[in-house]
């Protein structure tokens, strides 16, 4: 699914092919780095073996036409966006 991601502070966007499947939202540092978005801090996040602790940022997510404004988890491992349930949840 086409979403607009953009830098809440700047207005500076990029629209991407995004998937759902996550719990909060992931996109690639690649990305954060070109929208300028800086880090707010770190968010723990679970996973199986145990709890790891990750930047995230203040990112806006728009489709079809509703925006969420939401923290990201930014991954250096991942090239993809994936919308998690706060975006899904929180669009209006």
């Amino acid at each position: 699914m086409l979403v607009k991601v953009a830098n809440p502070e700047t207005g500076k966007s990029i629209t991407v092919d995004a998937k759902p499947g996550s719990i909060h939202t992931v996109i690639p540092a690649d990305l954060a780095y070109r929208l300028g978005l800086r880090p707010r801090g770190k968010m723990a996040i679970g996973t199986s073996c145990n709890v790891i602790y990750v930047d995230y940022v203040l990112v806006e997510v728009e489709f079809n036409g509703r925006k969420a404004l939401v923290k990201a988890v930014v991954s250096l491992d991942s090239s993809e966006v994936i919308l998690g349930l706060d975006v899904l949840n929180g669009v209006h």
